[in-house]
Formats: structure tokens, C-alpha cells, sequence
């Protein structure tokens, strides 16, 4: 079998330890860096190429396929196609993460800065524990650790043994809202009515029937001041909340989630809008953006303006931030924890590891930051 390799050329000037070894020499290193790339891209092409690299259950080619439907209107995406996969290579950059962060306008000092999603999970399990990440990932779990915080009635239903507390939970709460254990992005999320049931026990089976661990949870009442943005959801609000080696507390590019008419969670999968504020004020500090990379200057359906807009009570968020991050065990460096507004004040929605999507609103990377809060060696997520 003949394999036909091409020369992965980018126009990129590289700043990297062998340049400075080598005083920057062009001719050198223009050779070291394209062989090495060429030897990576005869490896991947070996492997299988585009359809074998797997991305969270997707090829790369299934990447490269949805950024062609997501950004093929605004970039001719194949004329990337050598671009997007050295980028894959060099800083692990997905395909969609290429666009949404501009990748095809920045250099390569300004690429590196940008902290792609596998080398988020990447740096997370390499210093964290088991324990961190199942604590975070199984709703329940961290529903347990964290209870004292939701201020909101709460029904955990794994197995037909749960049938009691569920009719206990459903006389109080005849309307409720539902997500399943290990759901994310919102998906599998649902607002129940009890009166669309004609028994108890086919709203129990409902949930039973889809053989998951399900968290129903009272309705959150939403305080106006969020509620302005859209009311058909809660707009909540991502504290990405640190505890470094020193112990200090510290907020990194946190954002606001405002939902779209009609949708029951403020996600960008459901449409959802999200704008970077400044960790210190409280107050917006870019434009809205969706998960396509769209801007916006003002809420499409409340035409409230994003940049200037005040977080409610926001010495109290970030007083409870850190008290909920300091309940949690020690092992917890990093937690994204998501709050909403309520008539009774801000209460804990959820923690995981969430993505640093504040990138794209604010088109600013925080690699560096990030591995620094986390006490990994600099570029360990990079090299």
C-alpha cells in the first residue's frame, strides 16, 4: 500500500525551545519543526487519518464535518483543513474550537495562550483525583456534598425503592423540573406536570423506565433582576472558582448564561447566550456570544445591552462561591460552580468541570492562567 505524504506547511513564526537552542537559525529549524510535523502527519495518516483520531466519541473528521456546517457560511473551511490539523496536533485544538477561538487570524504566541477542552480534562485528571471527578460528574454526589447550598426541596430516584420519596416529593412540588444524573449541555432536561399523569406511579415510571439516575428539583423562583433577560428559563451565572497552593480564592473568566424565548434551559445547545464579566466588579464586559461563535451586542428577545449590565448582588455570589468551594474536600482545587438568583437569593444549580467557553466571548486564553491555579509545570497542558 502506497501512502502519499504532504508537507504540513504553516505560516506561523514558532516560538519553542529549540529556537532558542539553536539562536534562532531559520534554516534549522524550519527543517527540525517540518520533519517533525511531517512525521507526526505520516503517523496520523498510518493510524488512519482523519477518521480514526477520536474527540469525545467523534472522529476528527465528524469535527471537521460539524465545522463545516457550523462555520461554512463565514469560512471557506477546507482551505484550513492543514491548519486545523496541526493545530490538533500542536495545541489540541478541535475543529470547532479553531473557528470559535480565530484561529486562522492569530499567531502562533497567541494560539498557545488558548486552553482547548481535551487539555482542560487533560490537566483536571492529571493532578486531580478519581474521587474530584466522580464527585462532579454524578449529579447526586455532589447534590449530597453540597445540599446545605440548594435551598430547594431535591428527590434522587435510581431504582423502584425510591417510590415513596418520590409521591413525598411530588405533594409538595406538583410541578418540577428534571435532569438526568450524568446529563450535560442541558440535554435530557424537562419541566414535569403532574397533571399531565394520571397516576403517581406513571410519572415514577417515566423517569424509572429510562434506566438513569434522575435529580427532580423544585422550580426555581427566579428573581426579576435575572429574570429580565429571559423568563422562560433561569439565566444562571458560572463562577469559575479556584483554591491555589496557597489557599487563596480566586474567580477565573467567569460568565453569565441568559436563555432564548420558549427554551427551559439557558445552555448554548439550546440557544443559549453567554457574556464574560469581570470577576472583581461584577459588571459585563464583552458582548454576547452563542455556541456558533454569534455576537451580540444586545439580548436578541430582551434587547438589554450586555457590556455595562451588573450582576445582581454580587459581593454575596462571590462570598457564597467561595464558602461552597471550601465546604467541599480539599482535593477540589478547581470547581465550576453554576448559581441562580431566587426570590431568596442566589442558590447552587450544579459544579462540574465546566468548559472555558468565556474564551470565545472574550477571545482571550487563559492556558497559562489556568495551569498555574492548578500547580502544573508551565506549557504541561501545551508540550
Amino acid at each position: 500500500m502506497k501512502v502519499k505524504i504532504t508537507l504540513l506547511k504553516i505560516d506561523q513564526k514558532i516560538n519553542h525551545p529549540i529556537v532558542r537552542l539553536t539562536n534562532n537559525n531559520p534554516t534549522f529549524f524550519s527543517i527540525y519543526y517540518y520533519t517533525i510535523l511531517q512525521l507526526r502527519k505520516m503517523l496520523f495518516l498510518l493510524c488512519g487519518g482523519w477518521n480514526r483520531i477520536a474527540t469525545a466519541n467523534l472522529t476528527l473528521k465528524d469535527k471537521l464535518d460539524s465545522a463545516c456546517k457550523l462555520f461554512g457560511n463565514k469560512y471557506d473551511v477546507l482551505k484550513y483543513k492543514n491548519d486545523i490539523l496541526a493545530s490538533y496536533i500542536l495545541y489540541g485544538i478541535d475543529p470547532e474550537e479553531y473557528f470559535l477561538y480565530d484561529f486562522p487570524s492569530l499567531k502562533h504566541d497567541e494560539r498557545r495562550c488558548f486552553l482547548s477542552d481535551r487539555e482542560r480534562k487533560f490537566g483536571c485528571k492529571k493532578i486531580l483525583t478519581w474521587n474530584t471527578y466522580y464527585e462532579l460528574k454524578e449529579k447526586d454526589v455532589f447534590y449530597k456534598l453540597t445540599s446545605q447550598f440548594f435551598n430547594r426541596d431535591v428527590c434522587i430516584l435510581k431504582t423502584q425503592s425510591d417510590f415513596n420519596n418520590f409521591k413525598e416529593f411530588i405533594k409538595k412540588q406538583p410541578r418540577f423540573f428534571a435532569k438526568p444524573n450524568d446529563g450535560t449541555f442541558g440535554l435530557g432536561a424537562e419541566i414535569i406536570n403532574i397533571s399531565d399523569f394520571d397516576e403517581e406511579k406513571d410519572i415514577f415510571q417515566h423517569f424509572i423506565s429510562k434506566k438513569n439516575t434522575w435529580v427532580l428539583e423544585e422550580i426555581i423562583n427566579q428573581d426579576s433582576r435575572m429574570a429580565v433577560w429571559n423568563n422562560s428559563c433561569v439565566n444562571t451565572v458560572r463562577m469559575t472558582s479556584f483554591i491555589n497552593s496557597d489557599g487563596k480564592h480566586i474567580i477565573l473568566q467567569p460568565f453569565i448564561r441568559t436563555g432564548r424565548n420558549g427554551a427551559i434551559v439557558d445552555n448554548a445547545g439550546a440557544g443559549g447566550i453567554f457574556a464574560v464579566f469581570d470577576p472583581k466588579t461584577g459588571i459585563v464586559i464583552t458582548d454576547g456570544v452563542d455556541e456558533k461563535g454569534n455576537r451580540f451586542e444586545k439580548h436578541p428577545d430582551s434587547n438589554i445591552v450586555y457590556i455595562g449590565w451588573q450582576i445582581p448582588c454580587y459581593d454575596k455570589l462571590k462570598s457564597l462561591t467561595e464558602k461552597v468551594h471550601r465546604s467541599l474536600p480539599k482535593y477540589h482545587k478547581y470547581v465550576g460552580f453554576d448559581f441562580a438568583l431566587s426570590t431568596k437569593g442566589w442558590l447552587l444549580v450544579e459544579g462540574n468541570w465546566g468548559q472555558f467557553v468565556g474564551q470565545i466571548a472574550e477571545q482571550k486564553g487563559v492556558r497559562y492562567q489556568f495551569e498555574k491555579l492548578m500547580g502544573l509545570p508551565a506549557d504541561t497542558c501545551f508540550e
